[in-house]
């Protein structure tokens, strides 16, 4: 009886103090009392029991908790159980930590920490680590809590044990996602799964499908957030997980929220803030109250906003959450403005952006400084709300140009990662384990997918947000002006800080061109590489035979091969463009043979029109000549030839003919694609318009090649035509000079000067 009573007891204590869920406390106090009732328990089993008992009670009863830890405690030290001290003083800590008290915490366990080096064992040891990295992590001190975390996972490992390592990785996981490093996160996330695996704790892995699911959602991929968060609510519901669901009603709603579903999100965050209050989970209850308090904010249902986000504030103030805290504090800021309650609002407000500051917590900052400029605007201190809107844009700047940094750091940290897998070493570890090989191999297509959509994607934002974000900042300048000048008779001031702000605006906008000119540039080559690596891994997977076997995996590989060809195309288009723009193309016209030039842009793009099976024909005289400028030509060919075959279906067909008088040369580029629609036509070359077209593959487009077409058919001295019929096909036609024009010696002698 006592050697089973002693296992009981150590089972559950190292399932209480690996982050067991709120909702599998319920039947361990009564297991416990059940075992201490025992006339034959033994004093060590006692003491172990008071332990299990003190977490029992972790989130049911603080009180309880501390008595019971305190009474293990003591107990130990009476029967001289070094073993059940250190575990009554680890067990202090995690619960000082739980409710709040991370100052405290943290002394403590530096108090203890030469004790437990002393006399704990190795599992011990380590969890001394991971405990400074649990308080670091809740204190928002992510730099501090990832280098605890490690050390305690390097421990782990060498002791063997992997059911604490799990939560190690788990919580690195956790902070990058935190930290908006997706490819890191995703990376640890992987590394937990094939821990959970390997020990078959389906605990461990309904939790790292959650946090997928959680990332997933942040990147509003809707369709793999829900596959995960399902597949984790399934694991957790099979083994009695009940807050693994208040989490994923939370994440589920987020979902609805992003996409302006409110309906739709309410009924999961009301069954959510059930649950989660049902459990005691009071992290998740707040969260459940900010985002009902949000949706009422966007329905225009003030009171009831104010309402649950006070509700969030004082969960969040309770258990010392200061993010949640500023966070709840700024919306809550933001409400009070809609509704007209400035004074309220103002404190809010304020409170929000002390915390935020101090926590270095830019994004909430920012938008306390957003929220103030309208505040200021409304109670007529126009002085104050430029201040702060300047703020505000200073932040959102420097916000965006953190993310850039970040996007660099972690295409760098894939490409490290990669070239890992493709080690010796590694590859001696795939042997050893086929299961293992498997899924790294499946990891390393989807980062690398992964990379090239995500530079598409943040490449079109940046543009689109350099435009835009210009454009909003000087209309709103300009009414803040109008209403300064009713107000001020001082009209030579006003013109002159206006003045001085359109100017530093330009110099903005100047700066902006460059700095992308320079990022357009710098990352040519690592894209460049990306595209050999994608064809290196195509041939390397078709030699094991594994594609032909795998349908899934050829899918992925055919869509990185094109995602990496558009990417390249794109960074051409990126380069050309920043380049024209600064003006540090040279126009150097000069006789050259049109068809030679017109095949080696065919040669370029062949694979991709083969794989449509597109047919492109020329008819081009041998010995036809023209006055142009080579490197211009090529880029309008390419860009021509290339949309052609994006536009063509299946077993379509591409003919480039030329034609030739006295003066002229004419170029005629032809497809058998779906055409363009009429109302496109106007804009068809205007940049300033934001437009994305969908190839007959699903290839994406921006029209950024079109506008440089235009301008280099320009500077050559000619002129582009269009025609094009819906599901005929399109035809551009280019009419060139055929001989040197007056003027361009004078070009040529000013470009050589410079």
């Amino acid at each position: 009886m006592c050697k089973n009573a002693i296992q009981l007891v150590v089972g559950f204590l190292f399932f209480l103090s690996s982050q067991a869920s709120h909702s599998q406390y319920s039947g361990v106090i009564d297991s416990l009392q059940a075992v201490l009732s025992n006339d034959t328990t033994s004093r060590i089993t006692q003491a172990n029991i008071y332990a299990a008992l003190g977490l029992s009670y972790r989130f049911q009863d603080s009180v309880k908790a501390f008595e019971y830890t305190n009474l293990a405690q003591t107990f130990s030290r009476e029967i001289k159980y070094n073993q059940g001290i250190v575990v009554a003083k680890l067990n202090r800590v995690l619960l000082l930590a739980d409710y709040g008290n991370y100052d405290s915490a943290f002394s403590y366990l530096k108090a203890i920490e030469p004790e437990i080096l002393e006399i704990g064992s190795e599992n011990q040891k380590a969890k001394v680590k991971h405990y400074f990295g649990l308080i670091w992590d809740r204190k928002g001190a992510f730099n501090e809590a990832i280098s605890s975390y490690k050390e305690a996972e390097q421990l782990f490992i060498e002791i063997g044990d992997s059911s604490e390592l799990f939560w190690s990785v788990n919580n690195i996981s956790n902070i990058f996602h935190a930290t908006g490093e997706t490819v890191l996160a995703l990376e640890y996330n992987l590394r937990a799964i094939d821990i959970a695996k390997a020990i078959d704790d389906k605990e461990a892995l309904s939790t790292s499908y959650l946090s997928i699911g959680t990332i997933y959602t942040n990147l509003e991929n809707r369709e793999k957030a829900l596959r995960y968060l399902e597949l984790s609510e399934s694991i957790g519901t099979s083994i009695g997980l009940d807050d693994i669901r208040g989490y994923s009603l939370n994440e589920r709603a987020k979902l609805y929220i992003d996409q302006k579903d409110y309906q739709k999100a309410l009924p999961l965050l009301e069954e959510a803030l059930m649950l989660n209050r049902l459990l005691k989970n009071q992290a998740e209850e707040s969260l459940s109250f900010e985002r009902i308090g949000f949706i009422k904010y966007k329905l225009g249902l003030y009171d009831q906003s104010i309402e649950y986000l006070q509700q969030s504030l004082q969960i969040s103030r309770k258990i010392n959450d200061q993010y949640s805290k500023a966070w709840v504090l700024s919306q809550l800021g933001k409400t009070y403005l809609a509704d007209g309650k400035y004074k309220n609002s103002e404190e809010s407000l304020t409170e929000a952006l002390h915390l935020a500051n101090a926590l270095e917590i830019p994004e909430i900052s920012a938008a306390c400084y957003g929220s103030f400029a309208l505040l200021y605007e409304k109670t007529g201190l126009y002085k104050e709300s430029i201040a702060s809107y300047k703020q505000f844009q200073q932040l959102s700047d420097s916000l965006t140009n953190t993310k850039k940094t970040k996007l660099f750091a972690q295409l760098e940290a894939e490409y490290n990662f990669n070239a890992a897998m493709d080690s010796l070493k590694y590859l001696q570890r795939e042997e050893s384990n086929a299961l293992k090989r498997d899924l790294s191999e499946r990891k390393s297509i989807l980062q690398l997918a992964l990379v090239g959509l995500f530079v598409s994607i943040i490449l079109l934002i940046i543009i689109y947000y350099i435009n835009r974000s210009n454009q909003r900042a000087k209309i709103q300048l300009l009414h803040l002006n109008d209403r300064i000048e009713k107000q001020s008779n001082d009209i030579k001031q006003k013109n002159n800080r206006l003045n001085k702000t359109n100017h530093e605006l330009e110099q903005t906008v100047k700066t902006k061109s460059r700095f992308f000119s320079i990022i357009s540039h710098d990352l040519r080559n690592p894209i460049t590489n990306m595209v050999s690596l994608s064809g290196v891994l195509a041939k390397h997977l078709n030699d094991q035979q594994k594609v032909s076997s795998d349908p899934t995996l050829a899918a992925f590989l055919e869509h990185l091969e094109t995602s990496a060809f558009q990417v390249t195309n794109l960074f051409d288009d990126l380069l050309n463009w920043s380049m024209k723009e600064e003006g540090a193309i040279n126009y150097e016209p000069a006789e050259m043979a049109i068809k030679e030039e017109v095949e080696s842009c065919i040669s370029i793009l062949i694979d991709h029109a083969t794989k449509k099976s597109i047919a492109i024909e020329t008819d081009i005289e041998n010995n036809l000549m023209g006055w142009l400028d080579k490197n211009s030509f090529r880029c309008i060919m390419r860009n021509l030839i290339s949309n052609a075959i994006k536009f063509t279906e299946k077993g379509g067909k591409i003919s480039i003919r030329a034609q030739t008088d006295s003066d002229n040369l004419k170029l005629f580029v032809t497809d058998s694609g779906i055409g363009i629609p009429k109302d496109k036509m106007k804009t068809l070359f205007i940049i300033e318009e934001f437009k994305v077209s969908r190839g007959t593959n699903g290839e994406k487009g921006t029209g950024l090649g079109l506008s440089l077409v235009c301008d280099f058919v320009k500077m050559n001295k000619g002129t582009v035509q269009v025609e094009s019929t819906t599901d005929v096909g399109t035809t551009f036609t280019l009419t060139f000079p055929k001989h040197q024009q007056a003027g361009d010696m004078d070009e040529l002698t000013q470009s050589s000067v410079a």
